[in-house]
């Protein structure tokens, strides 16, 4: 053992002599870059970081790859340089650094510097990540610090407030740099966490700080302000105020605004939350309100609501209350209307069950006071009240109510449908029951709607007659929907009832049934009933009554007629054509044709000369030279006869009487022996009217006429070029067919006879019923909807020439052809009708489809003209009027011929009961709309409001376009309450009302919302950043 340690004393002594010798070697270099060592960490610590990095750069050079405790301190301090000038490669080197060195005590402090590099580039989260590997002992007192308050605000900047507050904590009774400004972060981290005692006690300390001292007040400011300690605030804000210069105004001053207003003093709270109103950048619907309320407390009630209107478009408690306030400003201003529509907005909202209370029953009086119901509102709102509140202490003034809105509504519809809601009622429920049954019952005879005002009829007739004289009326409208639904049996007992029924008789209908009874019976062919009530009825009518006497006069005759009494007929038609008031051309005709009857021809060619006297433009001109010519063949005027034929045909070429009087011309010039002139009256028969039973019958007359004359071979020819030889068997049979077939149409079996007579027409492609047959197969197929097929053999009717079919062809195919949307056939068609028209119902008919379906084309001249015609046309009924006024007026408009066209709307808004006089009553409104003449418009508006109409899409129109007409007078809150009243009280789903309104209020909402920005009023908007 001894040995041993000989040995090894001597090993180290021998390495000693070793080391000393390489030692002397190197100790002049080591010596060297030991003082550029600390040449670069006195420099670094001089913050010459430029420099000491490059002798940083020489020490690591010089020891290459060695690894050395210097060469490993030149390369933390190479790193920290460029962490002090943030070069690119600062990072790098750091994080080398620590790779290369794990073992290094200078590598926790490089952990440090590499957290402050990331503090300093704001990358707080990766700040915290190296902050957490830092070992605090081997930090020096200041980088202690520092480490606490850089790791404490990059808590604070990732939202970790608690872990920032025990940061900065640590330093708070330090005597530091970082002390002051952890004090004021841990200040206001207790403001955030809403600690507020700790963040004043906080603040306080800071009051002699030259950094912070500042920015103290504000903070105390909003502490007291969010502790309710009001006084203080005031004292303070008020303050802060009177300093010049004072950044902060607009918030101190909302502070103030709102302390004062805390204390209900609300003249004082206006002065500051106006400075807060005009000079902060950002406004809140909270700011909005206690401005508006702060007017509305201090009676200035204008400010008030326009103040109040701007925080009215989210659905919350806020919303609710400005609109119960605005309804109260507007009731102050004498402003009913709007107080009214503000207190509808406000029972809408269930934020407050109380205002939604008093708002949904002041809403109610108001619209019933107003008179304002256009969607029922006003039944709605109460019976929505007795409803949702059937104890409240207003209970039975809302049912009173209700009962007087029943009795005086004119929107029957809603009101029978909320009427029939209400299971027991009330003696008075009752008798607005009646009412409004009967008045809706009314409202829909007028609209043509027969069987819905039947249904309402016998529901007002259902209740007691509380209303006696409303009772009768009932029983006879219920009469006239009977009769339009052509119900005659029943109509004339309805009548009857109604005359029967006490009281009737003071009443104005109560002749006029008569009248109405005579129609009954007329229609059942009832002729002697018939002429009983039309006799009773001219004999107590009014003088006045001269078109209803006139038309009475020839109903009489036309039973007398009918029955064959011709000497009766004549005396009242007579009576109708002395009158001169109705249909006298058909009364001429008529006593004429019965003069005819009893043989008195010489009578009838007196009275029917008259008729082409007064009248040369009648329909029934040509029917009158007909039978003229006719009665002058019965007296042996055969001259006489010819002229009046012959005048028919060059006069009349499109009157179906042509034919006829070309065939009597034949007989009459066959016997005058002018047999050439016989020929040529059957040849043309033959040759224009083909197919027909006259161009037989014309054919056997140029038979005999060329058998007379011996001229048989001529015939054969004429016979053979248009198909016929005179085989009488074939004849026959064709007749049979034909007559077969016809047979089984009458009897209204349609699909047989098409069938029958489409057999004919293969085996008979000329026979004498051709015609016939394709305008009956036609009808067949009309009937059963196959409409192409009809409308060939329509046209081929049509196509030849005037014959008694041409007319109802015409009518078919042009209404056919406008069903198929084809309007520019059915136009032409019309038009052909309109000109070969003998049957006036058929002129009606042609001029309102030429009116349609030019409209229909946008052909707005001839659109116009077709109007103007069908109201000058005989017998048109006051709906084709207003019909034709209103395509009139859109005519106008659309070719912007505004002055004829509010002419034309104008007369049908007089009545908006109906669909016209309703559109029409809109359009007014709209074209002075376009014209900006916007108070005309809104006035047109109220007025059609408050008329009333059943037709309720031209009144939302009306309330959409007044909606428009409030934005042009920058109205938001009218404007807005249109829409909403639209969108809230209109029934309709599906056309598209509802969609249009909601578009225009999103519209208005979005423009109005970008005034406001929400904000957290705790942020008292002090800058946080250090």
């Amino acid at each position: 053992m001894t040995y041993k340690l000989k040995r090894i004393k001597l090993l180290i002594l021998v390495l000693m002599v070793f080391a000393g010798t390489l030692s002397a070697q190197k100790t002049l270099l080591f010596t060297d870059e030991d003082y550029t060592y600390k040449l670069g960490v006195e420099l670094f610590e001089k913050e010459h970081y430029a420099q000491a990095m490059e002798l940083f750069d020489k020490v690591i050079a010089y020891y290459g790859n060695e690894p050395t405790d210097i060469k490993a301190d030149a390369e933390y301090y190479r790193a920290l340089c460029s962490i002090e000038l943030f070069n690119n490669d600062a990072e790098y080197l750091i994080a080398r650094f620590i790779a290369n060195y794990p073992e290094s005590p200078r590598t926790r402090v490089a952990y440090f510097e590499m957290a402050i590099y990331k503090y300093r580039k704001g990358n707080y989260q990766e700040a915290l990540f190296y902050f957490d590997k830092v070992w605090k002992q081997n930090l020096t007192k200041e980088q202690l610090y520092e480490f606490y308050f850089k790791r404490g605000y990059s808590y604070f900047k990732t939202d970790n407030l608690t872990a920032s507050a025990k940061m900065f904590y640590e330093l708070l009774n330090k005597d530091s740099k970082f002390t002051a400004p952890a004090q004021y972060f841990y200040a206001h981290v207790a403001y955030l966490d809403k600690n507020y005692e700790t963040a004043l006690n906080g603040f306080t300390k800071l009051n002699d700080d030259p950094t912070f001292a500042p920015l103290v007040p504000y903070y105390l400011v909003q502490i007291y302000y969010l502790q309710g300690k009001n006084d203080k605030v005031l004292e303070l804000g008020t303050e802060l105020l009177t300093q010049t210069d004072t950044k902060r105004e607009a918030e101190i001053a909302r502070l103030v605004g709102e302390a004062f207003y805390a204390r209900k003093e609300f003249e004082q709270a206006l002065e500051y939350l106006e400075v807060y109103k005009n000079k902060a950048d950002t406004y809140t619907r909270d700011d909005m309100y206690q401005l508006g309320y702060a007017y509305y407390m201090t009676q200035n009630y204008e400010q008030a609501m326009a103040t109040l209107s701007n925080i009215t478009n989210v659905e919350d408690g806020l919303t609710q209350n400005a609109f119960f306030h605005m309804a109260d400003c507007n009731l102050k201003l004498d402003s009913k209307e709007q107080a009214r529509m503000a207190f509808e907005a406000a029972s809408k909202l269930d934020f407050n069950k109380e205002v939604k209370e008093i708002s949904l029953l002041n809403y109610a009086k108001l619209s019933y006071e107003l008179s304002y119901s256009p969607f029922n509102e006003t039944i709605t709102a109460f019976y929505d009240y007795i409803t949702t509140y059937p104890k409240s202490i207003h209970h039975d003034e809302a049912y009173s109510y209700l009962v007087k809105v029943y009795l005086s509504s004119r929107n029957y519809k809603d009101a029978l449908a909320s009427l029939n809601k209400i299971k027991v009622k009330s003696p008075e429920m009752m008798a607005a029951h009646q009412r409004v049954a009967f008045f809706r019952g009314l409202e829909l005879f007028n609209n043509l709607q027969f069987s819905g005002a039947l249904a309402a009829f016998e529901l007002s007739l259902g209740e007691r007659a509380f209303d006696k004289k409303m009772h009768s009326l009932a029983i006879y409208w219920k009469a006239e929907a009977l009769y339009r639904l052509e119900r005659y049996q029943e109509a004339a007992e309805s009548y009857n009832q109604f005359l029967l029924t006490p009281g009737a008789y003071l009443l104005d209908e109560y002749h006029q049934t008569y009248y109405n009874m005579g129609y009954c019976y007329f229609k059942l062919k009832n002729y002697k009933q018939a002429i009983s009530w039309f006799r009773k009825y001219t004999d107590n009518a009014a003088k006045t009554q001269v078109l209803k006497r006139g038309d009475a006069f020839i109903r009489i005759a036309d039973s007398y007629f009918v029955t064959r009494q011709y000497i009766d007929a004549v005396e009242y038609y007579d009576m109708a054509v002395k009158l001169d008031t109705f249909d006298v051309d058909y009364a001429l005709f008529q006593k004429g044709f019965s003069f005819g009857l009893l043989k008195q021809f010489n009578a009838k060619i007196n009275t029917l000369s008259t008729l082409l006297t007064r009248q040369p433009a009648s329909t029934y001109a040509a029917d009158a030279l007909f039978e003229r010519g006719r009665s002058y063949v019965a007296l042996d005027s055969a001259n006489k006869a010819i002229a009046d034929f012959n005048l028919l045909v060059q006069s009349y070429p499109n009157s179906s009487y042509v034919v006829k009087s070309l065939l009597q011309l034949g007989l009459l010039y066959y016997g005058a022996d002018k047999p050439d002139l016989a020929l040529e009256s059957y040849k043309r028969v033959v040759s224009q009217f083909q197919g027909t039973a006259e161009a037989n019958d014309a054919l056997l007359g140029i038979k005999n006429i060329y058998v007379d004359l011996n001229r048989v071979n001529e015939y054969v020819t004429f016979a053979e070029a248009y198909g016929g030889a005179g085989n009488i068997s074939v004849t026959e049979k064709d007749s049979l067919t034909y007559l077969a077939a016809e047979k089984i149409y009458m009897s209204g079996k349609w699909g047989t006879a098409k069938n029958l007579f489409t057999d004919y027409l293969a085996n008979y492609a000329n026979g004498r019923f051709v015609l016939n047959a394709r305008y009956y197969r036609a009808d067949c197929f009309n009937r059963e909807q196959k409409d192409d097929s009809a409308l060939i053999d329509f046209q081929f009717v049509i196509d030849r020439a005037k014959n008694i079919f041409t007319e109802p062809s015409l009518l078919n195919a042009a209404q056919l052809y406008e069903q198929k949307k084809a309007d520019s056939v059915a136009y032409r068609l019309y038009n052909k009708l309109e000109n070969q028209a003998e049957v006036k119902s058929s002129l009606l008919v042609a001029r309102k489809g030429q009116m349609h379906t030019a409209f229909k084309m946008q052909d707005y001249t001839n659109a116009i003209e077709a109007s103007r015609r069908v109201i000058m046309t005989d017998k048109v009924s006051e709906e084709e009027v207003r019909d034709a006024r209103l395509i009139m007026g859109k005519s106008f408009k659309a070719q912007n011929l505004m002055d004829p066209a509010i002419t034309e709307f104008r007369i049908l808004a007089l009545d908006v009961k109906s669909q016209e006089g309703a559109e029409g009553k809109y359009r007014v409104a709209e074209i002075l709309y376009q014209q900006n003449r916007l108070d005309e418009a809104e006035k047109t508006i109220m007025e059609y409001i408050s008329m009333g109409t059943p037709h309720q899409y031209w009144l939302a129109k009306a309330f959409i376009l007044l909606s428009d007409i409030y934005i042009k007078k920058d109205d938001g809150f009218m404007a807005k309450a249109n829409l909403q009243s639209v969108i809230d009280n209109y029934k309709t789903n599906n056309d598209g009302i509802i969609e249009e309104a909601r578009e225009k209020l999103s519209v208005i909402v979005n423009k109005e919302n970008k005034q406001f920005i929400e904000k957290d009023k705790t942020n008292n908007g002090l800058n946080d950043t250090y």
